[in-house]
């Protein structure tokens, strides 16, 4: 999704990072192996204020 975002939206990448979190924050347990692929493998977007990266005056 990063690459994505790169390439296709035109998103400076070294303002983006990419964590997968599959294994160590799962939403439901790896009991049932088929639902927790379909729950778990997931894509969350966080967005942050360029102040609090200390972007204030970077251009959006």
């Amino acid at each position: 999704m990063r690459e994505y975002l790169i390439s296709r939206g035109g998103l400076d990448g070294a303002r983006l990072d990419a964590v997968g979190f599959e294994l160590s924050r799962p939403l439901v347990p790896h009991s049932d192996r088929a639902q927790s692929l379909a729950v778990n493998l997931r894509i969350e977007i966080f967005l942050a204020e360029c102040s609090a990266l200390g972007l204030a005056n970077a251009a959006p």
